[in-house]
């Protein structure tokens, strides 16, 4: 953590349903709060995930402290309430083309009464 960015280390369990390898090459993660995006891009990850099993994938997100403060006067605006989107996609090689899936995609409410 410095002035500029807030890093969140993840674990994120990933299961492979298919007959064969799956290799993952990066996680592609993107946060919201009230719209403003706090964070997109990639963290490598490298791993392969054997058939019908499954991989821990540890990433790092970091998060842009630039723009809490926007976040923060929107969070006010809406009587002190934030909606918060999620996306975790693994992104796969195959043959030198990229693809992405997605893990996760979640969209979350806060509420905080700090102004009372």
């Amino acid at each position: 953590m410095n002035e500029d960015h807030t890093e969140i280390i993840t674990m994120a369990t990933i299961y492979n349903d298919n007959l064969v390898p799956v290799p993952i090459t990066k996680i592609y993660q993107m946060v919201e709060m009230n719209g403003i995006r706090l964070t997109e891009g990639s963290s490598d990850v490298a791993t392969v995930i054997m058939p019908k099993s499954e991989a821990t994938l540890t990433f790092v997100t970091k998060l842009d402290n630039r723009m809490l403060d926007e976040w923060w006067v929107s969070h006010i605006k809406n009587g002190e309430k934030t909606k918060v989107k999620i996306v975790l996609q693994p992104v796969i090689e195959i043959a030198g083309k990229e693809f992405r899936f997605t893990l996760a995609e979640k969209e979350s409410v806060f509420v905080t009464n700090l102004l009372g």
